[in-house]
């Protein structure tokens, strides 16, 4: 079910962004911006935004036009299969990371080879502390390419 959001709802979105984003200007009262099933934000019929519970987070297409919007963790090679099918991020498969990162900040994974977004998730360990895990999941997974949102 498609909502149409009206220009101050529009810009109660577009302020809820800028509190948890690094850009200001990603939705506009000049963009057309639609909810879909209470949780996906189309804005100009793009899948931009989605809703987890109190929060709303980029989607991997919004990272991919507006790059630098969350800080980053860099996934190797290996470990892309995994994560494009909804694993959390392990420890072993993490080859760099944003040393500023707090624990249970919203972050894009990324692969090594060429930069690009991969997925969405949230840090399980605060950067300055992933120097001492050796193992186990350090990103829960929240959405991830091939996934319904992507495929929207």
């Amino acid at each position: 079910m498609k909502q149409q959001l009206s220009k101050n709802d529009i810009w109660q979105l577009s302020e809820e962004l800028k509190k948890n984003l690094r850009k200001s200007d990603l939705v506009t009262p000049r963009d057309r911006v639609e909810l879909v099933d209470s949780t996906i934000y189309l804005v100009n019929d793009q899948p931009r935004f989605f809703k987890l519970g109190d929060r709303i987070l980029p989607t991997l297409r919004s990272m991919l036009d507006s790059p630098g919007l969350l800080k980053k963790v860099v996934v190797d090679m290996g470990a892309i299969p995994f994560v494009t099918k909804g694993a959390d991020v392990m420890r072993p498969g993490i080859r760099d990371w944003d040393a500023d990162i707090a624990k249970g900040e919203i972050v894009v994974i990324v692969d090594e080879k060429f930069s690009k977004p991969i997925a969405v998730g949230e840090a399980l360990h605060a950067g300055t502390d992933l120097k001492t895990v050796d193992k186990g999941p350090c990103v829960k997974n929240l959405h991830y390419v091939g996934d319904r949102i992507w495929s929207m």
